[in-house]
């Protein structure tokens, strides 16, 4: 876990300002609603160059370079969620309707598929925000190395969706530390959680 504590060194000492700024445009840049996932892969691309010692001195150049470069997959990201979900809304009618033990298993094969996803998740936007990986090859990626590394993968979780369900509890308190700084402080989190993982065993393959 040594990269780890230095990645977080860097990206919570070192860089606060451009955590600050990059949780800032993100909120900006989503507020169109259509441009989640390019906002979302752009501040999450900020924060890699930065692991990585890349980073612009202006997050704004940053931030703004991935967004154009990596448009076009974010759009490709929320339309993926956005089907997936469709699909868990569906199956969850569907065992509203069963009884018995087809409605338990049918359940329990929402609650495994959302917390696989999750996981696969906590991988795929890094991988999508920096690098040339084809999207599809990427989600592979992500699932292999949300099982490979399972330890970090369960505390990258905990640190983006336990802040996503404080951010729940405490609507609309939460509204605007989250807009502001929170949402980029855990997406850090997961970030020096993740990335040593991906430089090991994805780059090199590049």
């Amino acid at each position: 876990m040594g990269q780890t504590t230095e990645l977080l060194k860097r990206l919570f000492l070192e860089e606060w300002k451009a955590l600050l700024l990059a949780n800032l445009l993100f909120t900006a840049f989503s507020l169109p609603l259509l441009t989640v996932g390019p906002a979302l892969l752009a501040m999450n691309g900020v924060l890699t160059r930065r692991a990585d010692d890349r980073g612009n001195s202006s997050c704004w150049v940053d931030f703004w370079y991935v967004f154009k470069a990596k448009f076009w997959r974010g759009i490709q990201l929320e339309a993926v969620v956005g089907l997936y979900l469709l699909i868990i809304l569906w199956s969850a009618g569907v065992a509203g309707q069963l009884d018995g033990a087809g409605r338990t298993m049918l359940w329990l094969f929402i609650s495994l598929s959302l917390f696989l996803a999750a996981m696969t998740g906590i991988y795929l936007v890094p991988l999508l925000a920096d690098s040339s990986i084809p999207f599809f090859s990427a989600l592979w990626d992500a699932a292999l190395l949300s099982f490979a590394r399972l330890p970090r993968t369960l505390l990258a979780m905990g640190a983006v969706y336990g802040s996503l369900c404080v951010f729940l509890l405490l609507y609309p308190i939460s509204v605007l530390p989250w807009a502001m700084l929170l949402l980029a402080a855990a997406a850090a989190l997961s970030v020096a959680l993740v990335w040593p993982a991906i430089n090991e065993l994805i780059f090199p393959q590049e």
